[in-house]
């Protein structure tokens, strides 16, 4: 993931994904104006975002501004989220219940736990 997403422009010396397709699937197509009036968020979310091309955008966490960061999630808890600045790529996967996958009870990592394990992640990575 890391080399595959903009850290490392090559595996092997061969480019996997080019750089100009990574740059527009992480390029603005939805503001972050439009997202928050969607979800009725205000400015001062800690969790702020724009939409690329089937990737989170992010703009700010927890206060602090991440302009190149951005971020997949899927059902139950599973995100990848890569800080091309910072030289991280986190990969988040949640085991669930098989009641939780029959869709009996709730389970899995929600959105609002992950941004709070990602800042702590972040913030000892880029605090030292």
């Amino acid at each position: 993931m890391k080399r595959t997403f903009g850290i490392s422009s090559s595996w092997n010396g061969k480019q996997l994904i080019s750089k100009e397709w990574i740059r527009k699937i992480t390029s603005e197509v939805t503001p972050v104006e439009v997202i928050n009036e969607r979800d009725g968020k205000g400015t001062d979310s800690y969790f702020q975002s724009a939409y690329g091309y089937m990737w989170w955008l992010i703009r700010r966490l927890e206060g602090k501004y991440y302009e190149d960061a951005y971020t997949a999630g899927g059902w139950g808890g599973q995100f990848i989220t890569v800080f091309p600045t910072q030289k991280i790529v986190v990969v988040h996967k949640t085991k669930v219940s098989t009641l939780t996958l029959w869709g009996i009870t709730k389970g899995g990592t929600s959105n609002d736990t992950y941004w709070a394990i990602l800042d702590r992640v972040i913030g000892a990575k880029t605090d030292k």
